[in-house]
């Protein structure tokens, strides 16, 4: 698991990795975390001793906003329930931060993104998919509800078994959200209830679409 972002703290930029590895204590196996930071324009890896209450079933990026990193994982201890595990570049430490109340919905494969530079949660129920927005990062009670998107005719399998949309992309002026499935892009209409997938050739097979930003500055610099 790993990310790459700014520290304006100390106007560099940071890579952070966690890794796992098995551990004995008195004869029994256990997962130990390791984080390191590595700081561009350094030659060397530093080992962050900071305390680390979570498992990370799959491994990737973390989404970046307001200086941190955060990954939609789950906890150690059982009942396993999904827990958004926050980063800080400048502290380099970790927290923990609350999902917003869905309202009683039975949520399934809750997907994390960045969405308008805030933090986005993608939820599926059985026959459709909320979207959320953390207005402002931190802000446990900045959580709402912009979009409840239904699933299209032909996604007729339940969200337990299959994500009908993989990633909430963008929202334009007219309140029309661009979301990415395995196969396509698709723009839902909130007015009307319509939808219009975007044909793009040369792509074959799963995909991960994400958005691309300009930037004036390089990190290489």
């Amino acid at each position: 698991m790993y990310g790459f972002g700014y520290d304006h703290s100390s106007d560099t930029y940071k890579v952070v990795a966690v890794s796992w590895y098995e551990s004995l204590i008195n004869g029994n196996r256990a997962m130990k975390t390791q984080v390191n930071v590595h700081t561009m324009g350094t030659d060397y890896w530093r080992r962050i001793q900071t305390h680390f209450p979570y498992r990370f079933p799959n491994t990737g990026t973390g989404n970046f906003v307001s200086g941190t990193f955060n990954w939609f994982e789950a906890e150690h201890r059982f009942p396993y329930t999904r827990s958004i595990v926050s980063f800080d570049l400048e502290t380099e430490s970790f927290r923990e931060i609350l999902q917003p109340d869905y309202g009683g919905m039975s949520v399934f494969s809750p997907i994390l993104n960045v969405m308008m530079d805030c933090l986005c949660i993608l939820c599926h129920g059985d026959t459709l998919a909320d979207v959320w927005l953390m207005k402002e990062y931190g802000n446990e009670d900045s959580w709402a509800k912009l979009f409840r998107v239904p699933y299209m005719g032909d996604a007729d399998i339940p969200a337990r078994n299959f994500c009908p949309y993989y990633k909430a992309l963008y929202v334009s002026n007219d309140d029309q959200l661009l979301l990415g499935n395995v196969h396509e892009l698709v723009v839902y209409n909130s007015t009307d209830g319509t939808f219009k997938a975007l044909g793009i050739q040369t792509i074959n097979g799963r995909w991960c679409p994400e958005v691309y930003h300009d930037s004036l500055i390089s990190p290489c610099s």
